[in-house]
Parts: structure tokens; sequence; C-alpha cells
């Protein structure tokens, strides 16, 4: 029996798309596998697997969960303080209002079923209490629909990449493997039950139906517009941080549309402004709970509530990233936040709110020159090629703001490109978006998340856009 490579390279299973099919397969059981059994150990921030349910849900959550708490005991919105034995209460302005109520809709459906303490909900310094039973099936919650809206969003991505020209399924195959194994959407903060989940995938449904609005192959009915309007809006409130993203998002996509009725008439565009009116009807229907709030319980329509995050971002200590020690009792961060704001403690969360803001607003009007310094310090730091809290230099990130950077180098000196596909904007200006944030507060690894499925498009289309012109120039030269 005579052995030939040729007569093997020939079969079915071993052309390139079948090939690319078994990858992206392999990667949707990947994905699935580490959702469901993958958790990072605390201590050493590393990938394990588990038959039981080991994730561990974020510090932040027994505050919002105690603020829920109070609510529905009659206290108000206060947060919930443990002074050796016992308990005082402040009213509360730092956490964001939808997620306070996710947790009060949650407490009342919990109570039906097993009782709950304020103590269980607040717990104790050590995090125990979130092993608890509350704790434990509110992670099994938010880890199955973070995994469920990821899977709906892999046709999104596959579609986002075909609007902006990538063509080839294969292509398309291995682009969507590498969205599913990404080691921040698998790893990092994939496999921690977080909000940003959610948002991540929300903004690759939105942005890819806002490209098929403007490519003309997105659906006309109300029902998807609602949803995509809701998604978005939602997104917003889990996570105020994409806030400007998505708005210089939508605000680029309205001036394709304007663009586009200017040229060919308002008939040709009627869905697109529907679709926008939609947008900002149900934007400021649900906004209207978060205002509604502000006014009620700090006197202000519009209240900017993480002045504490806006002067670590911008004050004598900044260093440009988050600094984990200014809440670390005895740390020079924590003592010097008290000698330049007197009775730090003694004051309620919306005192120390303002005072932060006026600290670092005045902060930046007298450091003109270190403000500048520190915000291309900020720029540098985000493009870092590392994931998570780990300064250790990360292969697939790397490559990916490689790529990105060779698209934005491309894109200068052979303009056709976004010329010739201008709907690009959308995700590029979704990135600076992010990157804004980043600069305005200080670069953090929960925010530059929702950078990376952008940043993975521009590279794979920076890198087509190299091998199409390396393989014309040789063909020119042959």
């Amino acid at each position: 029996m005579s052995f030939s490579i040729s007569k093997i390279l020939q079969t079915p299973w071993l052309n390139l798309l079948n090939l690319s099919k078994a990858f992206l397969v392999l990667c949707f059981v990947i994905k699935i596998a580490v959702s469901l059994f993958g958790y990072l150990d605390p201590k050493t921030n590393e990938l394990k697997f588990s038959f039981s349910f080991n994730k561990l849900v974020n510090n932040d959550e027994s505050e919002l969960a105690s603020r829920a708490y109070n609510l529905i005991h009659g206290k108000g919105l206060v947060k919930t303080i443990q002074n050796n034995d016992s308990l005082e209460y402040k009213l509360s302005s730092n956490r964001p209002l939808l997620n306070v109520g996710i947790h009060y809709l949650y407490q009342k459906i919990y109570t039906h079923f097993a009782p709950v303490t304020e103590l269980e909900i607040f717990g104790d310094i050590s995090g125990s209490h979130k092993t608890n039973g509350y704790y434990f099936i509110y992670a099994q919650l938010v880890n199955l629909i973070t995994l469920i809206l990821f899977l709906v969003s892999v046709p999104f991505f596959i579609s986002l990449l075909k609007n902006l020209g990538i063509k080839d399924q294969s292509l398309l195959n291995l682009s969507a493997g590498f969205y599913l194994l990404f080691p921040s959407s698998l790893i990092y903060i994939g496999s921690i039950p977080l909000y940003e989940n959610i948002c991540f995938s929300s903004s690759v449904i939105g942005i890819s139906f806002l490209i098929k609005r403007l490519t003309g192959n997105a659906k006309n009915d109300l029902f998807t517009f609602f949803t995509i309007s809701i998604m978005l809006t939602l997104s917003v409130m889990l996570r105020p941080q994409i806030l400007i993203p998505v708005l210089l998002t939508m605000a680029v996509f309205g001036i394709f549309i304007l663009i586009r009725t200017k040229k060919e008439g308002l008939r040709s565009t009627k869905n697109d402004w529907r679709f926008v009116l939609v947008f900002c009807f149900v934007f400021s229907t649900l906004q209207s709970g978060v205002i509604y709030t502000n006014y009620k319980y700090f006197n202000s329509i519009f209240y900017t509530n993480r002045a504490d995050a806006f002067m670590w971002g911008h004050y004598e200590l900044a260093k440009g990233s988050w600094d984990g020690t200014v809440d670390i009792k005895g740390s020079y961060g924590y003592n010097y936040e008290r000698e330049i704001i007197p009775r730090f403690d003694e004051l309620s969360e919306i005192e120390q709110n303002n005072a932060q803001k006026k600290i670092a607003n005045n902060w930046i009007k007298n450091n003109i020159v270190k403000e500048i310094k520190l915000s291309f310090k900020k720029v540098a730091i985000f493009f870092l090629p590392y994931n998570f809290e780990r300064l250790k230099v990360n292969l697939p990130m790397l490559i990916i703001h490689l790529g990105f950077f060779l698209f934005i180098f491309i894109s200068i000196i052979k303009r056709h490109l976004i010329k010739n596909n201008p709907y690009i904007l959308l995700p590029l200006f979704f990135i600076f978006g992010i990157l804004m944030v980043n600069i305005l507060f200080f670069v953090e690894y929960r925010v530059k998340y929702f950078a990376d499925p952008f940043m993975l498009i521009l590279t794979i289309i920076a890198l087509k856009t190299t091998i199409e012109w390396l393989n014309g120039k040789r063909l020119y030269k042959n």
C-alpha cells in the first residue's frame, strides 16, 4: 500500500473549510466547558476546573445587596457599615441603581424559599459570605445568563466581520473561534460572574445590528428595534463605564444616516430614523428612573457618583492605573486621602463624593502639564499586553494590540481602507470611547475588556489587507 500525502490532503475532512468548521465546534465546546466548570483561583488568579460550582462573586456585590436589603426593610438607600459588633447606616450614592434593583428583585424572590439575614447579605471582612446560598445561586444565574448571551453573540460577531469585508468562510470560522477563546472573555473576566460579561456580548450584538442597518441587511420590525435598544440601555445602566462608548457610537451611526438622508432622501433612511427614535425613547424612559432617584435622594437630576474614581485618576498620587491600596487602612493612599479631606470618615458618602470631585478638578486646573503627561501614561498603560491584574505579557493580547496598531498604520498610509468601508468607524469609535473612559478615570482591566472584541476585528481586517497587498505586489512582479 503506497503512502500519498497528496491523497490524504484531498480527503473531505482535510480541506481548509472543514478544518475551520471543526476548529469552531471545538472552540464552542471549550467555551461551554470553561464557563460551566472553570473558575479563577482567588489566590493565584489561575484557571482551575471543578465539577462543583466554584465561581466567587465580586466583593462589590455585598454592598449592592446590603443596599437592596435596607430598601426592602424600609431604611432607604443606605449602605451598611460594620463597626465591631454593631451595624451603622449611611446614605449611599456610589453604586449603579439598576444593580441595586436587581438584588432587590432577587431578594424578594429568594426570601420566598429561604430566610436571609442582613449579616448574611453584608457578610464579613474575610469574604466567606460569598459561599452562602444567596450568593451561590446569584453567581450561578449571572454565569448562565453570561454564557447564553455570549453564545448568541457569536453569529453577530461573524455577521459584523462579513459586513466589514471578510467574505471567506474559513477565515470567518477561524475568527469566531478566536473570539470564543480570547483570554479575557474565556478566563480572566469571562470566568467571573460579572455584569461586564453581559455588556461585552451586548455591545457586539448592538454594533453588529447598527452596521447591518447601514448596509441594508437588518430587520425593520419594532420588536428588533426595542430589543436592541433595551439591550444597549441596560448595558449602560449595569456598567455606566460604557455610556461614553455607546453614545459615541450612536452619534457616528446618526452622522452616517444624516449623510445618506441628504444624498438619497428621507424615504431611503426612514427605518433607520425609526430605530433612532425607538432608542432615544427606550434610553430616556429607562434612565428616567435613575434621574428620579437622583433627585429624590441627592437633590440633583444628573449626579456623578464616581468622584472617588475620578479623584484616583487625577491627583498627586495618581499612577494612571487602578491603585488597589487606596481602600487599605494604613496605606499611603488611604492616609493621603484623609489628609487632603478633613474628617473624611465622618462625612456621608455624598459629602465624600463632592469633596473628591472638587479635589480632582482643582488638581487638573493647577497641574496642566502633569495632567497631559498622566494622560499619555494612561494611553501607554491601556495598550500594555496583559489581561486581568497580572503584569505578565499575554501573547494573544500582544498580537491583538500589534494588529490594532497595524490597522491604524494602514489606515493612515492607505486611506481607501476606511474610504471603501466607512462603517468600520463604528467599532473604531467604540474603542476610542473605551480609551476616553480610561483616560477620564484610570486604566482598569474591567473597562479595557470592552474593547477586546473590536480590536480583534480590526486586527483580522488589518492582517487580511496586508496579505492581499503582499500577494498583489508579488503577482505584479511576476
